[in-house]
């Protein structure tokens, strides 16, 4: 009996996988969503003292050497899907100035643009006496990022942890991820290991940082054999990452990049409690995805791919909408309500911080679980022309009219039930949001005080 062919299930799975758009935030705002959240954990009053960046990598040699190369290990170990860190890129202690620099960003393997300035992300309608930022924090250049404006921060003078914290989660959008795979067309891409890009669009600008801030971990074993690219996902690898950096910044008394490497590997935390990012098709579960693959049409397939676009983007729309109306008043709604404790918790993170066992295990699990709920709930309450129609392309309508649609302020004119119906179940997924960040946060802040005794 000649041997089945399995290229069709693997080759629709990536088809639904380039659905994705092409920002690939997942949650709009990490810094207030990390701000509601962590309001009142006790260690986001600690004052710390701010340090470029440069004079931690001086300072701190040693302790970054054996930290990424533990960090190096365990993801060998932990995700099967994993390419290894080029020995050439391996940390060199021995370096100084620029050379240590380069080697750091080598070895973490980000986009070499990031200027790593020191600044907080301040909410755009909460006074501040600091002055703007004068360069950018991201790899834009003259291009201003989400959520501004940036206040700028003087080395030397003293920052709250939690306003750290609020500031780093936002980073990793700020095109830390973006083109580093071989065939993104940049020469640090080409260099950094990370073999083809395993999904999302390389043609696509932001396209390419979609393997980094989506899971597919948590797909059947049928989906993992069938489909290898959904092995390749870097979420786990970019939250241990920076998890261990973080410890190791503790550990040798550099309390300021201790909580923004935290920050750093909280935002992928956040990421994955949104379920179109860990799961490939939200609206259909393994065997409905394996039964359109062998019984649909193509027509069928391409309506599919469609509509996992639209209403994907219309979840981060909605989310990114609903959150800017609050700036500055945080005025309560169920949304808001489901980020502060209480409405779901989580153990507390393992001080390993466990990509593999704790984020992707417990929260990756749960939020692909939701994602059939969420994708019934988007298409019960938006006009069906926008969500249901495989004819319309919900990013390509608003690119060419110009139009910016706002879910959050267009469904509730038009009908505050649906609204609320709506809300009630994108709160389960911010519920896991909030308690994922206090989860995860709980023992870095026991990693501080052990590191400043």
């Amino acid at each position: 009996m000649p041997a089945r062919n399995k290229m069709p299930v693997s080759f629709l799975i990536l088809v639904l996988a380039l659905a994705a758009p092409s920002a690939t935030f997942a949650w709009s705002n990490h810094a207030l969503l990390s701000a509601i959240s962590l309001a009142d954990e006790g260690w986001g009053t600690r004052m710390v003292i701010v340090e470029p960046l440069d004079d931690f990598l001086s300072s701190a040699k040693a302790e970054i050497a054996t930290a990424l190369t533990a960090a190096e290990a365990k993801a060998k170990v932990d995700y099967k899907g994993y390419k290894a860190l080029p020995a050439a890129l391996a940390f060199n202690p021995a370096a100084e100035g620029e050379a240590l620099r380069a080697s750091f960003v080598g070895a973490t393997r980000v986009n070499p643009g990031m200027p790593f300035a020191d600044f907080l992300q301040v909410p755009v309608n909460e006074a501040s006496e600091r002055s703007e930022l004068a360069s950018n924090a991201s790899i834009f250049k003259e291009l201003k990022v989400p959520n501004s404006p940036l206040r700028a921060l003087e080395t030397g003078e003293e920052v709250e942890a939690l306003k750290v914290v609020e500031t780093a989660a936002e980073e990793p959008d700020y095109g830390m991820d973006i083109g580093l795979y071989e065939d993104n067309n940049t020469d640090y891409g080409k260099a950094y290991g990370f073999g083809v890009q395993p999904f999302g669009n390389p043609a696509l600008f932001y396209g390419s940082q979609a393997p980094f801030h989506m899971s597919f971990d948590n797909e059947d074993g049928i989906i993992h054999m069938l489909a290898k690219f959904t092995t390749e996902s870097n979420v786990g690898y970019r939250l241990d990452l920076y998890s261990a950096l973080s410890r190791a910044a503790f550990a040798s008394g550099h309390e300021y990049w201790g909580w923004r490497f935290a920050g750093w590997a909280l935002h992928y935390v956040q990421d994955i409690t949104m379920p179109y990012h860990a799961t490939v098709m939200p609206s259909k579960d393994t065997f409905g995805l394996i039964l359109l693959n062998g019984l649909g049409s193509k027509a069928d397939k391409d309506a599919a791919v469609t509509l996992l676009s639209n209403r994907h983007s219309i979840l981060e729309d909605y989310q990114g909408a609903a959150f800017l109306a609050w700036a500055g008043d945080h005025r309560a709604s169920q949304l808001y309500a489901a980020l502060k404790p209480g409405a779901l918790s989580y153990p507390v993170a393992p001080l390993e911080h466990s990509g593999k066992a704790w984020a992707l295990a417990i929260l990756g699990k749960a939020s692909r679980a939701r994602g059939i709920e969420t994708d019934k709930a988007i298409v019960a309450a938006f006009p069906a022309n926008y969500v249901s129609d495989p004819s319309f392309d919900f990013g390509k309508w608003q690119a060419d009219t110009g139009y910016a649609y706002d879910p959050h302020a267009e469904l509730l004119a038009v009908d505050s039930m649906k609204a609320q119906a709506f809300e009630a179940v994108l709160a389960k997924s911010l519920a896991a949001t909030g308690a994922g960040a206090r989860g995860f946060m709980a023992s870095f802040a026991d990693a501080a005080s052990s590191g400043t005794k």
